[in-house]
């Protein structure tokens, strides 16, 4: 078994003693330090440092106006570091869930993969209550709403701190917020419910489009595609597939008993009937397995 590598951080723009600062607690942590340029798993930042627009990688400010203060706030640097730490070791299977077309049971399916294995449910579909539905209740706790734009980084406890719907915990839109499946928050906080022990998440994505391809290509192991499969809906995936294609294994989903003949040449990868959540994990295993052939 392969001995993973520790994490790294990036300093950029930091005062002298604020890199000392810095470094010395991403020693404790058992965290690198790499020059700038490189692929950090965490870009520490003083004010005005420049951000390469569309970078997904998670990104902690320093100064007076940014989150953490250094010399001051070393305990929170700490925890933030040491959740990197943990994260790396134990990343969780991040499934992405997308309909080819509206109407499909997206949402359904997505809670009921959720719920069938007690793991996390993210709403990235766009819309707002989305997975939450009226028999869950008032269901207080965080929603997209409140959690700022500009976090990079959240921390384990933020778990905690969402709706737990039949013992999965739900981050859904609402209060007059929501989020899609490009939000550069989904990262920070599947991380977050990683490093709180979550084994497995379900991200609704809505559609699959180009918000959904994004999703794909930074934070996503397996998708899974859901349509009717008649030849309307064939083609339709044959085309979003030009514009769009999916970069990481994925299982499609079809509604149809008899699917049409185009559907299983135009998929990206095996197909099955919509079925029973436990099913569809399974599917979504085999799934993986073959890829990793």
């Amino acid at each position: 078994m392969d001995t993973p590598q520790k994490p790294t951080v990036a300093m950029v723009g930091l005062t002298e003693r604020e890199r000392e600062s810095a470094a010395a607690v991403a020693s404790l942590a058992g965290v690198g330090v790499v020059p700038e340029g490189a692929a950090p798993d965490l870009v520490i930042a003083g004010e005005g440092a420049p951000r390469a627009p569309g970078s997904p990688v998670p990104r902690v400010s320093v100064g007076p106006r940014g989150q953490l203060r250094l010399p001051k706030d070393e305990a929170v640097l700490m925890r933030v570091l040491v959740s990197l730490a943990l994260r790396r070791a134990s990343r969780g299977l991040r499934l992405l869930v997308a309909g080819w077309h509206g109407g499909v049971g997206t949402t359904a399916l997505c809670r009921a993969l959720a719920f069938s294995a007690s793991c996390p449910l993210i709403d990235a579909s766009g819309h707002a209550p989305g997975v939450l539905r009226p028999s869950d209740g008032r269901a207080p706790g965080v929603r997209w709403a409140d959690l700022d734009a500009a976090e990079a980084v959240f921390l384990p406890a933020l778990a905690s701190q969402l709706p737990s719907i039949r013992s999965s915990p739900v981050l859904a839109g609402d209060r007059r917020g929501c989020a899609d499946a490009a939000d550069p928050r989904l990262g920070p906080v599947l991380s977050a419910l990683e490093g709180a022990g979550a084994a497995r998440a379900v991200v609704d994505c809505g559609r699959w489009d180009a918000r959904a391809l994004r999703a794909a290509q930074g934070v996503g192991d397996a998708l899974v595609l859901v349509g009717w499969g008649d030849a309307a809906s064939a083609l339709a995936l044959a085309l979003d597939l030009r514009r769009t294609p999916v970069p990481i294994p994925a299982l499609t989903l079809h509604r149809r008993a008899r699917p049409d003949p185009g559907l299983r040449e135009e998929a990206p990868g095996p197909c099955a009937r919509y079925a029973r959540a436990g099913r569809v994990w399974r599917l979504v295993e085999r799934t993986l397995d073959v890829a990793a052939r």
